[in-house]
């Protein structure tokens, strides 16, 4: 039944309540425009430490030779993430997921190909094209989303490459509880083992999207691994852009493009791949990521690194000059950082 109260707002950003598991805190403020505010306050040495413990850790316990697995379509995040884990000194093995051949563009193929010509070994997932279509007709008819199924295998498949090839570490991007919002998760910091409880994967069970006729051995992919499964492989999933202050859209095209990615003509500007003009669906009150929500907050922070303070000129050589950085592809900061006045 429809509930019977008006929709709220964030008062900082254009978040709505109606994303799933979304939280507001008492002055009507959404998580992810709470979290921006905190930026001057993160030590980034701390986490620069504790980032520094996960790659020993992983190195200890890799007996394949990869350090860990990352999860890429080719475009500006997952560029991004594996540039930066071969710049602290990871060795990652990348995984795509394939979606049916006709789903496929030419410019994702050129920018996955881009990706692994930058030096890194890749495996593709490609569930038969006929069980993808079926599951997709299935949840479209079921549950109006057409790609609940693939979303599932699209998280599935880095997991089970991991646990097969006996990789201790998966990288995620960013946190979905401090980028969207979502209170499923269990994760405030870097900790992704528990992402199959967020809305998307709902505990990782396939069976919901199965149709009469399928079995389990059909849908291998689909079946997201369980909580006893990741302790057993001894698999730890983090999320990356905890630690790289910048980790952000703006930040992530522009790395990418300087690094090959190719995007449509038309699409960059200030550097930014993919903006607004490109996603107007974004501009809704699903759970879909909402990027004017992420401008807000960059605009009315004044920049990913300091809350509520306007810069104007070269503001971002000043807050790097400020903050200092370990890399090309990766920013940590000095500790907390000092605040810059307009």
């Amino acid at each position: 039944m429809p509930r019977n109260v008006p929709m709220r707002w964030c008062k900082r950003c254009c978040e709505p309540d109606t994303r799933p598991t979304c939280v507001f805190d008492d002055e009507g403020i959404c998580r992810p425009c709470g979290y921006a505010e905190t930026y001057s306050q993160i030590d980034w040495v701390e986490r620069r430490k504790t980032l520094d413990q996960i790659i020993a850790w992983a190195k200890k316990n890799n007996p394949s030779g990869y350090d860990c697995v990352i999860g890429v379509s080719g475009g500006k995040d997952s560029t991004r993430q594996a540039l930066f884990a071969k710049e602290v000194g990871l060795n990652p093995l990348l995984v795509s997921y394939a979606y049916p051949p006709e789903q496929l563009v030419e410019r994702g193929a050129q920018n996955l190909a881009n990706l692994v010509t930058l030096g890194f070994d890749a495996i593709t997932v490609a569930p038969a094209p006929q069980t993808s279509k079926a599951l997709m007709r299935y949840c479209f008819v079921n549950y109006g989303n057409l790609f609940n199924a693939s979303e599932l295998a699209l998280y599935a498949s880095t997991p089970k490459i991991a646990i097969a090839y006996r990789i201790p570490l998966i990288l995620l991007g960013e946190n979905p509880a401090l980028s969207w919002g979502t209170a499923a998760g269990g994760s405030l910091d870097h900790r992704g083992n528990l992402i199959r409880h967020t809305n998307t994967l709902q505990g990782g069970d396939y069976r919901r999207f199965v149709p009469q006729g399928m079995e389990a051995k059909d849908v291998y992919w689909y079946r997201y691994p369980t909580d006893h499964e990741l302790e057993r492989g001894n698999l730890q999933i983090v999320y990356i852009g905890y630690f790289i202050a910048d980790f952000n859209d703006h930040s992530n095209s522009r790395i990418a493009i300087e690094n090959g990615l190719r995007v449509r003509e038309g699409e960059i500007r200030d550097g930014f791949a993919g903006g607004l003009r490109g996603h107007p669906c974004r501009l809704n009150q699903s759970g879909g990521r909402n990027l004017l929500c992420e401008e807000i907050r960059r605009k009315n922070s004044g920049s990913l690194y300091k809350a509520r303070c306007r810069l104007h000129g070269n503001e971002r050589s000043r807050i790097l000059a400020n903050c200092g950085k370990i890399s090309k592809y990766g920013h940590m900061g000095k500790g907390p950082s000092r605040r810059v006045e307009a």
